[in-house]
């Protein structure tokens, strides 16, 4: 695939050039050539292969030939017409525009063609190459009887310019003339932008003084090209340099840069002269030489090399112009494989295939927008439980806060307010020597009913209503407070019904009944209960008295007294280290609850 073996079958001479392809470019590896005896034909024979064979010391699989026995044709096709045309059509439109200069009806050949310029009456030369199908058929199995396998065929008029432009390291030239000048043949050929552009072989009656010209040129110094002079041995004459200049100028081809192929005298000191003396003639910018001559092959291997290059040629337009039996094996395709069914199939299968695809790739857009969608979800819950968390915190941050502003608020408002009030109930109970207090409390608020909208405020708030406990005092004047009775505990307990003994222990502590009369709920925040005994009646009459003649009290009430026996210590001196001695006398206890006005 990489290279290919480009045979050349002259009248004299059969060249063989291996062409390999490499990233840089094409490169010519080996030429060699063998020289012919007798009047052989244009096809090389199976001595003449062999012997060439041997000399190669590898040889690629792939073969192409380059013969004369391909016909060379140019027509030209109406360029609205060549619109209409394409692939197999066009073919058949020019193998019968070639019918009349083919010696054999057009459906013996296989073809081979080319697209040349452009004319100015709106038509398009197409060069078209025919090769006989039984000559085809023999060379190919002339090739495969020595392992080879036969690739295109190419006439050397369309190979030699292909060789001549390539090698030309570091120049690119848009426009270039290649000139081959050979033993019995001078041909030139314009190659513009990779393509063979024009096409140029002189007539007999002018390239044979031509060539005679060239050849003196090479062995003798003192030819110049003096057009009809007389002062060198060979002179050019007029009737060949006008005409051919004529002919070149319409092709375009003078004044180009010259590629000078065909000739192994180019190699010696004669060489030079020749591409001096052709650059006169043809007005050209400069002769070169290309560089795979200059590596160590012959010039005469030019449409050799050319047929290689154009074999092993990425573009398709540059191996059409070969001749293979391709549209036979197509037809014979065609004829053995139900043709129609199979694109049918193919196109089917094409249009589930890109389904398939489309599906898989829309599928996997969609995963992947699933998958980036779970994760943007993934991270908005993890967003919104963060948020809850902080929404926790800012409440518990928020109820502590207002804690600590209730505590601050009671210890530097309220707590001096209830220190002051109790101090002066105190102060009051403090100045009769009769009267004993056991307990100091707010009055609890009234029970809490349908009707009421809010509920009435406690004297006693716990932690969790972020308000402070309201101060309970026990003081007593003298002594400490006796303890109490069991007939104490038995009146100054709540009466129980037997509905109350059904309820649960747990429902009696929620809801708290007081056994003396309520007051009026804007009052609860400022009444005081007062309890004690007193050891007579005049004394709790005076207490009554002084609490209402104080200025801050509102009103004062009693709202229990009753009699009762208490054991206080026996007045008298009292032996050191003795236990006091204790005596039962009779007393009144009493419950008063005291108002604030303020």
């Amino acid at each position: 695939m990489l290279s290919v073996l480009a045979l050349e079958v002259a009248e004299r001479k059969v060249r063989a050039a291996v062409v390999r392809w490499s990233p840089t470019g094409m490169r010519v590896d080996v030429c060699t050539s063998l020289d012919r005896e007798g009047a052989a034909g244009p096809f090389p024979e199976g001595e003449e292969l062999s012997s060439v064979l041997r000399r190669l010391p590898f040889r690629p699989r792939k073969v192409v030939l380059v013969s004369p026995a391909v016909t060379t044709v140019e027509v030209s096709v109406d360029r609205v017409r060549l619109r209409r045309l394409r692939g197999a059509q066009l073919r058949e439109v020019l193998r019968w525009e070639a019918e009349p200069f083919l010696p054999a009806p057009p459906t013996d050949y296989f073809l081979g063609y080319a697209r040349g310029p452009e004319s100015e009456d709106g038509r398009v030369v197409f060069w078209v190459s025919a090769l006989l199908r039984d000559e085809y058929a023999a060379l190919r199995t002339a090739f495969a009887e020595r392992g080879l396998k036969l690739g295109k065929v190419f006439a050397p008029e369309f190979c030699f310019p292909v060789g001549g432009a390539l090698g030309f390291r570091g120049r690119k030239f848009r426009d270039l003339l290649v000139a081959e000048v050979g033993e019995d043949a001078v041909r030139f050929a314009r190659f513009r932008k990779g393509q063979v552009y024009a096409l140029y072989v002189p007539p007999p009656e002018i390239a044979a003084p031509l060539l005679t010209f060239l050849a003196a040129s090479a062995g003798s110094s003192e030819v110049s090209l003096e057009v009809g002079g007389t002062g060198s041995s060979f002179p050019l004459p007029s009737d060949v340099a006008a005409p051919l200049r004529e002919a070149l100028a319409i092709r375009g081809m003078l004044g180009l840069p010259v590629a000078l192929v065909g000739s192994s005298d180019l190699r010696r000191e004669g060489g030079s002269r020749t591409a001096a003396l052709l650059a006169q003639l043809l007005g050209a910018e400069g002769v070169y030489v290309p560089a795979w001559v200059r590596e160590g092959c012959g010039a005469e291997f030019a449409a050799a090399v050319g047929g290689g290059v154009r074999q092993l040629s990425l573009r398709g337009a540059d191996r059409a112009i070969g001749v293979d039996d391709l549209e036979e094996r197509v037809a014979r395709m065609r004829e053995r494989i139900q043709l129609y069914p199979l694109l049918a199939t193919l196109a089917v299968g094409l249009i589930f295939g890109a389904h398939y695809l489309v599906v898989r790739e829309q599928l996997a857009r969609v995963q992947a927008e699933i998958q980036s969608l779970e994760e943007k979800k993934q991270e908005i819950d993890a967003a919104q439980a963060r948020l809850q968390e902080l929404k926790k915190e800012a409440e518990t941050l928020r109820k502590k806060v207002q804690a600590v502003e209730a505590q601050t608020a009671f210890l530097q408002e309220t707590y001096r307010t209830e220190e002051e009030r109790i101090h002066r109930l105190l102060k009051v109970v403090a100045e009769d020597p009769e009267i004993f207090v056991d307990k100091v409390s707010k009055v609890p608020p009234p029970p809490v009913t349908q009707k009421d909208k809010k509920p009435a405020s406690s004297p006693t708030v716990d932690k969790d209503k972020n308000t402070a406990p309201s101060p309970s005092t026990d003081k007593d004047k003298n002594t400490a407070s006796p303890p109490a009775t069991e007939k104490d505990k038995k009146e100054s307990s709540p009466p129980t019904t037997e509905k109350d003994k059904t309820v649960p222990a747990q429902k009696k502590q929620q809801v708290p009944q007081d056994p003396y009369p309520p007051v009026d709920p804007s009052e609860a925040e400022k009444a005081y209960r007062v309890g004690g005994w007193s050891l007579t009646l005049e004394g709790i009459h005076r207490l009554l008295l002084r609490y209402q003649m104080q200025p801050w009290c509102q009103y004062v009430r009693l709202d229990l007294m009753k009699s009762d026996k208490v054991r206080v210590p026996r007045e008298g001196p009292t032996e050191e280290g003795r236990a006091p001695v204790f005596e039962e006398r009779p007393a009144y206890t009493f419950v008063l609850t005291v108002v604030f006005k303020e």
